[in-house]
């Protein structure tokens, strides 16, 4: 047994067992609740933010060229303009694994529920009453 899970984290990351595993929501959690427990989750050579099918390594430095190509742009355009101001680009999207969309989740219902026992009932926008 131990030999297959040898061989499973030699896949590549970009493969379609790295890739189904880091778009499963269900091991997302399951990995997330090891770690807040303190335990120590079954961890790979890997990084740890696994990309989606098909995103291989040389798509992800030619997006980061791409990054970095725009950020050169933007600051020969504020040293030459009056203003001096650097205009704001947006990076090259990047895939989202399921962890990193439960981790965010996570993080937003914290933040709702310290905002309702802070408010009550929470903010909403058509709760809103502007009073002048």
């Amino acid at each position: 047994m131990r030999k297959l899970y040898e061989l499973l984290d030699a896949l590549p990351h970009y493969g379609h067992y790295k890739s189904a595993l880091a778009m499963d929501e269900e091991w997302a959690e399951m990995m997330l609740d090891m770690e807040e427990q303190g335990e120590n989750p079954i961890t790979s050579t890997e990084p740890p933010d696994m990309t989606p099918l098909g995103y291989t390594d040389v798509i992800a430095r030619l997006d980061l060229i791409a990054d970095r190509v725009l950020a050169v742009r933007g600051a020969v355009f504020a040293a030459n303009s009056d203003g001096g101001q650097e205009p704001q680009f947006t990076p090259m999207d990047r895939p989202v694994t399921a962890i990193e969309r439960v981790r965010e989740r996570r993080a937003r219902s914290l933040l709702v529920g310290i905002e309702s026992e802070i408010f009550g009932a929470g903010l909403s926008t058509s709760g809103l009453i502007l009073m002048e």
